[in-house]
């Protein structure tokens, strides 16, 4: 697992915690938390992935990058 797929993922646990911190006295709290959550999960996963394909495809190339003449 590459450094960037970590930062995704401890960023999407981080929200998810503010947002309990910070949603309990409002009136839709239940909603807001839901919503939070849901698209904190998905940002979070998506750029866990993204992370793990780039470093994948890097270390695959033996750490060479592809230059044009």
């Amino acid at each position: 697992m590459s450094k960037g797929a970590i930062i995704a993922a401890l960023l999407g646990l981080a929200t998810v915690v503010l947002v309990f911190v910070v949603v309990p006295g409002m009136r839709d709290a239940g909603y807001v938390i839901r919503a939070y959550v849901i698209t904190a999960v998905v940002l979070a996963s998506y750029t866990w992935s993204l992370a793990n394909r780039v470093y994948k495809a890097e270390k695959g190339m033996g750490g060479k990058q592809d230059v044009a003449p």
